[in-house]
């Protein structure tokens, strides 16, 4: 493997540079994302209210099985049930700061890290710039509907930059362990972590042949691969066989096949942060012969992000050229962030349900590092004239993105739509409900009500009897009450 010169070398010598450049990142990011404070919750919001662990018995439960929607993450609610809930109980503005404050963490963890394989802190601050303020972030930081993603990605980040101070003492490695473990709670996806450990190693510590190299590198991950055979064979036996959930019509179940192959292409296109919606990456699939990749996007200003996207199409190009090159040159710091990017990636790829934005989020400090790397090199050549121009128009597709997406994106038009249900319902109910009654819900406009309110919980959370019977008329529940309440609820759709 080959290095570069910017690891040896730091062009900032003041870290008040670097100090001021983390504040314009993090002041940034809170001006592209922090709009949402008012927003009602989501149904996975609502999710979290509905199941707390208040028991030991519960707790227990909490990690001795797969949830109601055929997960393992545990650790969601243990964070919501003796974290969050008791700082902001009902309070909406809380639980869009959390995911904020969890970001920016998150924004400075990639700083470190970087700092520790780059050295170059004009490298480190362009990939937490890239990580911290890339469009996939309005997703994760809408609230807490994406706590496995943000909460996960802390825990996974804090394993990795405690591994890599491990030779400051044993306490550091015993730390990184207990950080993955927890993230393995928080989302299954970390159990990619002893791979992206053994790539750490065998690019940048290990020495000798490759036989060698490969040897030392899982020699000193061996504590890692171990808990993630013990985490995989535990996760089979609680499934009863299956890795991925059983049942074809699970959002995450597997299937692997030309067409869901063919609909990932979409995450090469958003890690770059161009935005959905333009047409241009449909066109390019339609030439290709490439078919599947999803239905067609609306969007609030298709003029505006068809302009983002070709304005900032040249210079996704040129770092996706550039990766390319590096790799192919087996530059060590290339490679493994092209690594660790699609480790990352690789646990969703089997996926056959919905394309997520969200599933980019453990993925993208990887590609941060290219993006460090490439910026790095664009300060060394002429090309740093146009680093300027790329700024600015990285954080105008983000911008644009956040635009469309505060009108047409799942998580926003869940929540209003769940707001809007709750305000239907009390209106009401306001002089007709008893604890006994029974409610049936009558559906209008897309059939998605039992989602939107959690099958029901939106109403047993922020209602007055937490013992409430829902039943929907068209799955065709049959009340058990002579007292039964109709509600026809429809969807918001801005």
């Amino acid at each position: 493997m080959t290095s570069t010169n910017f690891q040896r070398t730091d062009p900032i010598r003041n870290g008040r540079v670097a100090v001021a450049a983390l504040c314009a990142i993090l002041g940034v990011m809170l001006a592209l994302f922090s709009w949402n404070y008012s927003e009602f919750f989501g149904p996975d919001s609502i999710y979290y209210f509905a199941r707390m662990v208040k028991t030991i018995p519960e707790l227990l439960q909490a990690f001795c099985s797969v949830d109601n929607r055929g997960q393992y993450r545990p650790m969601g609610m243990v964070l919501f049930t003796y974290v969050l809930f008791p700082l902001f109980h009902y309070s909406v503005v809380g639980y869009h700061i959390a995911p904020l404050c969890f970001h920016a963490c998150n924004i400075l963890l990639v700083y470190m890290i970087s700092r520790r394989l780059l050295v170059n802190r004009w490298a480190s601050i362009a990939a937490a710039g890239f990580f911290g303020l890339h469009r996939v972030d309005f997703f994760v930081t809408y609230g807490i509907t994406f706590i496995p993603d943000f909460s996960g990605l802390f825990f996974f980040l804090s394993a990795f930059l405690c591994y890599l101070k491990r030779e400051e003492g044993r306490r550091w490695l015993m730390l990184s362990f207990f950080s993955w473990i927890t993230a393995l709670f928080s989302k299954e996806v970390a159990v990619v972590f002893p791979a992206i450990v053994a790539a750490y190693e065998l690019l940048w510590v290990s020495r000798g042949t490759i036989p060698e190299r490969i040897g030392f590198s899982l020699k000193q991950s061996a504590a890692f691969w171990t808990g993630a055979l013990g985490f995989i064979v535990f996760i089979v036996a609680l499934r009863g066989g299956p890795l991925y959930p059983s049942s074809a019509q699970h959002p995450y179940a597997a299937a692997i096949s030309a067409e869901t192959v063919a609909a990932k292409i979409k995450y090469l296109w958003w890690a770059m942060n161009l935005p959905q919606g333009t047409g241009i990456g449909r066109t390019a699939a339609d030439i290709a012969g490439i078919r599947s990749v999803g239905a067609p996007i609306s969007q609030t200003n298709p003029y505006l992000t068809t302009v983002a996207g070709l304005l900032l199409l040249p210079f996704a190009a040129a770092l996706a050229f550039f990766i390319v090159r590096e790799v192919s040159h087996l530059n060590a710091p290339a490679v493994f962030g092209i690594t660790y990017f699609l480790l990352a990636l690789s646990p969703v790829l089997p996926l056959s349900g919905r394309v997520m934005q969200h599933n980019l989020y453990f993925p993208l400090p990887g590609l941060a590092l290219l993006f460090g790397i490439f910026v790095a090199q664009m300060l060394k050549s002429h090309y740093r004239l146009a680093l300027p121009a790329l700024c600015l128009v990285f954080l105008f597709s983000t911008a644009t993105g956040v635009y469309n997406n505060r009108r047409f994106s799942w998580p926003v038009i869940a929540s209003r739509t769940s707001a809007e249900f709750l305000k239907t319902f009390h209106s009401v109910t306001a002089s007709r409900l008893d604890c006994n009654t029974t409610i049936v819900i009558a559906r209008t406009g897309e059939p998605d009500t039992p989602w939107y309110t959690d099958g029901g919980n939106l109403f047993r959370v922020f209602g007055p009897c937490r013992n409430l019977k829902v039943y929907f008329e068209d799955l065709n529940q049959q009340p058990d009450s002579s007292s039964v309440l109709r509600i026809e609820l429809r969807r918001r759709v801005d």
